[in-house]
């Protein structure tokens, strides 16, 4: 048996590069900036959206979910442990609030379906076209192109390993790779 997914307004991976470059030059950020996530979450958004909210719960009000947005009202919600690490600049948890930025861009006010189908169309999936939002928004392409290394890429943006490798990737992008580093330990002689 086919199992139902939630499935919304189909968008491609050019039209949410597209959107998220939008929304960075709507709040000021140029390719090569680092995205500031607290400032925007907490006033930034305010500035464009008048009735958004951003609330930090008791992670057991949440039950396991590292974020939800309401796709009615323009609220993010959040649990204290994702909030306290992006606080601290936990690159996780700086790509769980960049994608609930995704889904309040891209599914407010948007209806979701469920669908029983043999294949998911992951250009119709919420969360895929979130992750990608997210991607798009914290590594713009013109800036993350710029990066030599995997680890320029994640310093530069504020990212994880995988989450910058998996944008190369998707870009074709190719990274130069570190040289080895060579041992300094005691070499044997027969």
């Amino acid at each position: 048996m086919d199992d139902p997914f939630k499935h919304v307004r189909r968008r491609s991976r050019q039209n949410i590069d597209a959107l998220s470059r939008a929304v960075r030059v709507i709040f000021g950020l140029g390719d090569d900036d680092r995205v500031a996530l607290i400032p925007l979450l907490e006033f930034g958004i305010d500035a464009i959206l008048d009735d958004f909210q951003l609330e930090i719960l008791p992670d057991a009000e949440l039950q396991g979910y590292e974020g939800l947005t309401d796709l009615t009202r323009p609220i993010i919600r959040l649990p204290e442990q994702v909030y306290n690490r992006l606080r601290n600049s936990c690159t996780h948890a700086r790509f769980t609030a960049a994608h609930e930025l995704g889904h309040l861009f891209m599914h407010s006010g948007d209806s979701v379906h469920y669908a029983r189908t043999k294949q998911a169309d992951e250009t119709t999936d919420p969360e895929w076209q979130a992750n990608q939002f997210a991607a798009c928004f914290l590594m713009p392409e013109a800036g993350f192109r710029k990066c030599a290394t995997v680890e320029e890429a994640m310093v530069k943006f504020g990212v994880g390993y995988r989450a910058a490798n998996a944008r190369a990737k998707s870009l074709g992008h190719k990274f130069r790779r570190l040289p080895k580093k060579r041992g300094h330990g005691m070499s044997r002689t027969p």
